[in-house]
């Protein structure tokens, strides 16, 4: 089996699902390290590769059991936009850079479980 033949299956699952027009996939390398494709629909409905790269995830790699494990979830879950420490590399996506006012709320509060800038919303998470 080739390297990205689960990666080949995935995009078959979505090939008759108009409502996808793209896909992102991720990889696991080994604990936080990820191998990333980010696939579109070309105008016959195709997926193409539109860029690839090394991603980062969870500290401890995939298969989140708890919150607080350092783990990433495994699935298949859609994502709404995307993010990273560089310029936007070219995705039609909405995309936010993180900067050193960006955090994710990971205590019980208000912003549970979202990416907020502190300058906006002052003591967004509350203390642990």
């Amino acid at each position: 089996m080739k390297e990205n033949d689960s990666w080949q299956t995935i995009i078959h699952e979505y090939a008759d699902t108009p409502a996808v027009d793209g896909l992102l996939l991720v990889k696991c390398g080994g604990h936080s390290l990820a191998e990333v494709e980010y696939c579109r629909r070309d105008a016959q409905g195709t997926f193409f590769v539109e860029c690839r790269g090394m991603a980062f995830i969870g500290k401890n790699g995939l298969g989140k059991e708890r919150e607080g494990d350092g783990m990433t979830p495994e699935g298949n879950f859609g994502v709404r936009r995307a993010f990273g420490i560089h310029p936007n590399p070219g995705t039609r996506m909405e995309y936010l850079p993180i900067t050193d006012t960006t955090i994710a709320c990971d205590t019980e509060g208000p912003y549970y479980n979202q990416i907020v800038d502190t300058r906006q919303a002052k003591r967004a998470c509350p203390e642990p």
